[in-house]
């Protein structure tokens, strides 16, 4: 029978007045063919629901961290799970942000994109670009941030150390 409003579903791991709190671990199961999965998915809607995933918030020792890794290979001919993010399609697509974290008294975190290293090939290409569009295609802008009281930041473009240094085309 539908109802007006559905029920929630809470799952929480102990609590400790004095020890460490207590985990949530949600695993599937492994396979010999294939290991299974785990979906996870908000709510169709007017506006469907959203999905948070949030490090907690520590009182003198840091927040805690959120880490998303992807699977590695224990065969050598096999490959590493990738991580993709995709904002959702529309009539405007969504947006992607990535923001670091303010510092209220020291610097505020980095933002770092690092291709892949090899151990014998040749390392991972970081490639930014925009899409392709009937009218237009999108603009590309790096910009150092604004400073009130000190100097903007810098923008350098380098290519890395080697026995030939790669070119740097403008």
């Amino acid at each position: 029978k539908a109802c007006t409003d559905s029920g929630s579903v809470e799952l929480s791991a102990g609590v400790a007045e004095s020890g460490f709190g207590g985990e949530l671990r949600l695993s599937a199961g492994d396979g010999s063919v294939s290991g299974g999965s785990i979906n996870i998915a908000t709510g169709k809607g007017e506006k469907a629901g959203s999905l948070s995933l949030r490090g907690g918030d520590g009182k003198t020792d840091g927040g805690g961290d959120v880490i998303v890794a992807a699977g590695g290979a224990e065969e050598e001919s096999g490959e590493g799970g990738g991580i993709r993010i995709d904002a959702g399609p529309a009539d405007s697509g969504g947006d992607i942000e990535l923001t670091a974290g303010m510092g209220a008294l020291g610097s505020g975190g980095s933002v770092r994109f690092t291709a892949g290293a090899s151990v014998q090939g040749k390392g991972g290409d970081a490639i930014f670009e925009t899409a392709q569009a009937n009218a237009n295609s999108g603009s590309l802008e790096i910009t150092t941030g604004e400073s009130e009281s000190g100097s903007s930041g810098d923008l350098n473009l380098c290519t890395g150390i080697a026995s030939r240094a790669g070119n740097l085309i403008l």
